[in-house]
């Protein structure tokens, strides 16, 4: 799926699904197999769901110019990258999930999450005692 502010359509592989018909990108998220990404804020909501996460970044140093940069360099994340759609199925190819789960795990927690799997039981404790 392109984003939204994006006037360009990525021309994709045959096998992989344009998600650009879709407007909720929490929905395509939990029906990914594998995230392609630029540098989304997403990103952290498919790492949540330990999601294979593939950047496309190819543009990151203009990105980095012409925008507000990173509060972790791209260097710390943890997540498979590639300069440009062609080289996807390569790193697919290659893919080990364990190391990869690993180093998602490290990566959430150095940067901290306060996801623990009760958002919902919290929610309604809340609700209820306020009544």
């Amino acid at each position: 799926r392109s984003h939204y502010f994006g006037k360009e359509k990525p021309v994709l592989p045959d096998g992989i699904a344009d998600g650009n018909r879709y407007f909720e990108m929490q929905d395509l998220i939990c029906a990914a197999d594998v995230f392609l990404t630029d540098y989304s804020s997403a990103i952290w909501d498919a790492a949540l769901a330990y999601k294979i996460i593939i950047l496309l970044s190819e543009e990151i140093e203009e990105y980095e110019k012409k925008d507000r940069g990173f509060i972790v360099p791209q260097e710390q994340w943890k997540f498979l990258s590639v300069c440009n759609v062609r080289d996807i199925l390569s790193v697919l190819k290659n893919f080990e999930e364990g190391t990869y789960r690993k180093k998602i795990e490290n990566h959430l927690e150095y940067m901290g999450s306060f996801e623990n799997g009760e958002a919902s039981a919290n929610f309604v404790r809340q609700v209820l005692q306020k009544r």
